[in-house]
């Protein structure tokens, strides 16, 4: 019953006008379709520099990483979301930043799909954004808010997720 509460309380006392969508479900904005598939707490997998080969392996932190498909659903545009800017934020107010791989280890490269690409009419594609993992173990409702561009003039759109601390994977 709490939890229920709670999360009415965060729907109904949303200060702005950005669409909320739960894990699972779809909401459309502008000429995307956005769909949050998977909210997870792991290590991010990364590849260190190095001579002669590169060697891949994975962060030594846990991060909370958003995995999220994002489809073209209009006939004629072609749309790149771009990079896909966002922050996480508990019921308590506490702040999350987006992680970016400097943030996790010094001249690597995050090698998951975090990076976005042109989408022709009917495409689709899958990507994750990073945040720092929870710092208080009685936060238990999350809202992670992304923008990205939404159609092909350039403009943003924003969508805000909402999920639970049993909603994250281990």
């Amino acid at each position: 019953m709490k939890k229920a509460a709670l999360i009415l309380l965060i729907l109904i006392m949303g200060a702005e006008e950005i669409p909320r969508v739960k894990i699972g479900q779809m909401i459309r904005v502008g000429g995307i379709e956005f769909t949050p598939t998977l909210v997870e707490l792991r290590q991010v997998k990364i590849k260190k520099p190095g001579w002669p080969t590169a060697k891949a392996g994975t962060s030594e932190n846990y991060y909370v990483v958003l995995t999220f498909k994002m489809e073209n659903v209009t006939d004629v545009q072609v749309i790149d979301p771009g990079a896909v800017q966002g922050k996480m934020e508990d019921q308590f107010g506490n702040i999350h930043k987006a992680v970016k791989k400097e943030d996790i280890c010094q001249n690597c490269d995050i090698i998951e799909k975090i990076d976005s690409a042109e989408l022709l009419p009917g495409d689709s594609l899958e990507m994750i954004a990073i945040f720092e993992a929870p710092k208080i173990k009685k936060a238990e409702l999350f809202t992670v808010e992304l923008s990205f561009v939404k159609d092909n003039k350039g403009e943003t759109g924003q969508v805000s997720v909402l999920f639970d601390r049993s909603d994250i994977k281990q």
